[in-house]
């Protein structure tokens, strides 16, 4: 069997964004056809097997190694990329990567590329190929460029999440040859949900923005337009309540979200917190509620809870410009999430009111449970994935490298 090492900040301890998710998706998927190394961090006390820094599932296929960090939360250059590659350089770790004997790793985000090459699974004879589920430079370019160059830099071939950030790694970063797009699909336990609610009519009632409270997820523009909504009174009757998402541990370490959190409550005091990280059930139950999802970034590599949403009947409003994965996917309503708060709410009150709305998500609805796979399709994926993983060539050598994905062989995530 191939043995494929993944390296990622964030996998399956304490997740806290889609990253970890699509992580556990990833290794669950070549599990299936390959021997599993996930190399990742987790928040110093977090371990459930007295910290050990190697764990091995009980199948046998999936190895964990793990480096504990002292912050959390952030996957930007601000978090703890710094610590993670230190970590990556110990004695436990090398010798856990040795041992294992990769064929070829995958890299996630720029945070695992000096991770990687600390503890021997970049820059050596092992194939590195880099995904990055988020480019950071598109948001912050002087903070993040030189990371994300180094990427692009030190790997054998580049996959990206959607083909505008195929487009910026070869224009901006200097790839070679223009990486290869994977668009993640509906997470099966998602999916399963969505499919025994088909045919629920239930009244949508909320306004909701479901996206890290951090900086690069700019959930300012949601809090912005709630706030002129409110002085609008469009909330007042009750028939429409938003919901925003403010996770607890994040707003007790970040000053931006614990301002956007209290403005929100200020201007909607009748309008709904989240400060956990919702299960697959409670997203379930928040969607088939939703009338309007709004997903604030200018830009986001996919997008998880747009497909997440739509497989619930709630469409999302997402910015207009293209630069949003899940947009490639499935249909959308773009407006300018840039203009001015006034016309931003304008618009929205023009979307709410308007009987295309739900056409829109209908659309979207059908699309978002088209969005997986048979069990035969998941086989071919994850085979096709492994192999081409632990191919001996250096990815990218070639044009008619078999590593092209379609919509149709992305990896599936975890139930």
């Amino acid at each position: 069997r191939p043995r494929v090492a993944v390296v990622a900040l964030e996998y399956d301890r304490d997740a806290f964004s889609g990253n970890g998710i699509l992580c556990q998706g990833l290794a669950r998927s070549l599990a299936a056809h390959a021997d599993v190394l996930v190399l990742c961090a987790r928040p110093r006390g977090s371990g459930r097997e007295d910290d050990v820094p190697v764990v091995t599932r009980g199948d046998g296929a999936t190895t964990t190694a793990y480096v504990d960090v002292d912050t959390w939360h952030r996957l930007d250059r601000l978090g703890p990329h710094e610590q993670f590659a230190r970590g990556c350089a110990s004695r436990a770790i090398r010798d856990a990567v040795a041992a294992f004997g990769a064929s070829a790793c995958l890299g996630v985000d720029f945070s695992a590329v000096a991770a990687a090459t600390n503890s021997g699974l970049c820059g050596g004879d092992v194939p590195f190929i880099w995904s990055p589920f988020r480019i950071f430079s598109r948001s912050d370019f002087d903070g993040h460029h030189a990371l994300e160059c180094d990427g692009v830099r030190r790997s054998d071939g580049v996959l990206a999440l959607c083909a505008s950030d195929a487009d910026f790694v070869t224009e901006r970063l200097g790839a070679a040859v223009r990486p290869l797009v994977v668009h993640p699909p509906l997470r099966e336990s998602v999916l399963k949900i969505a499919r025994a609610r088909r045919g629920e009519t239930r009244r949508r009632k909320y306004l909701t923005c479901v996206v890290r409270v951090s900086e690069e997820k700019e959930p300012h523009r949601f809090v912005e337009l709630c706030e002129e909504l409110a002085r609008r009174g469009v909330f007042d009757s009750k028939a429409l309540s938003p919901v925003f998402c403010a996770n607890a541990s994040l707003c007790q370490t970040s000053a931006y979200a614990q301002d956007l959190k209290a403005r929100f409550q200020k201007c909607a005091p009748s309008g709904r917190v989240i400060e956990h990280f919702l299960s697959p059930e409670e997203l379930g139950e928040l969607f088939s509620e939703t009338i309007l999802n709004i997903h604030p970034p200018t830009h986001d590599a996919f997008g998880m809870t747009i497909v997440e949403s739509a497989a619930f009947g709630a469409p999302s409003v997402v910015h207009h410009a293209g630069a949003v994965g899940a947009s490639e996917l499935l249909q959308t309503i773009g407006v300018d999430v840039e203009a001015p708060t006034r016309e931003f709410a304008d618009k929205i009150e023009e979307i709410l009111l308007d009987a295309r709305t739900r056409v829109v998500a209908e659309n979207a609805h059908s699309k978002a449970l088209e969005w997986a796979f048979s069990a035969t399709t998941r086989v071919r994926a994850s085979r096709r994935i492994s192999s081409i993983l632990s191919a001996n060539s250096r990815v990218g050598a070639s044009t008619s490298t078999p590593m092209v994905c379609n919509n149709s062989l992305a990896p599936t995530a975890p139930a």
